[in-house]
């Protein structure tokens, strides 16, 4: 989706009138044509460490348990995988395969989401590993969401096969 949507950034007008002159741009962003221009990459993390750190923690505690619970799963599949047990198998899974792109975005390099040093650039031409990954995302979260959309109206249905919608919401608020 994000590939085929993909917004047309421009830069804006840039002064023709300064190209010969000597810019100094901040850290962080290169003269072109006589503007400043963000550099892909130059993220500051000075002030977000803790935060990324956290991150990295939870991440790595979920794929340890998704391969813990997946592990357990492969040993009771005869449990484990018939209705609706497999929702939960397979939403451990899926969280599993985020986390693992989680931690290869935090440990990753620039290179993987830089097709550019201009950061317009990068907006207009993403990499690899951002196409794969935005894709993988998109599956995921909203393969869950009619997972579960699915299991409450099979509940509902389970429920409520046979009686007056009064007499259902009864039995669905005392459960």
């Amino acid at each position: 989706i994000f590939v085929i949507f993909s917004p047309d950034v421009s830069v804006g007008p840039i002064l023709e009138d300064y190209s010969n002159s000597s810019l100094t741009c901040n850290e962080g962003f290169f003269a072109m044509n006589g503007s400043c221009l963000p550099q892909c990459g130059t993220l500051d993390i000075g002030s977000t460490r803790m935060f990324l750190h956290v991150f990295l923690a939870v991440n790595i505690l979920t794929v340890v348990t998704a391969a813990i619970f997946l592990l357990v799963a492969v040993i009771k599949r005869k449990k484990l995988f018939t209705f609706p047990s497999f929702f939960l198998v397979y939403t451990v899974l899926l969280y599993g395969v985020s986390s693992v792109f989680n931690i290869t975005s935090i440990a990753g390099s620039t290179t993987l989401f830089c097709s550019s040093s201009n950061l317009f650039d990068v907006y207009a031409d993403s990499t690899v590993y951002c196409t794969i990954r935005g894709i993988v995302e998109d599956y995921i979260f909203v393969s869950i969401s009619i997972a579960v959309v699915c299991h409450s109206i099979t509940i509902y249905m389970g429920v409520c096969s046979g009686l007056t919608s009064r007499r259902c919401a009864r039995e669905l608020s005392s459960n």
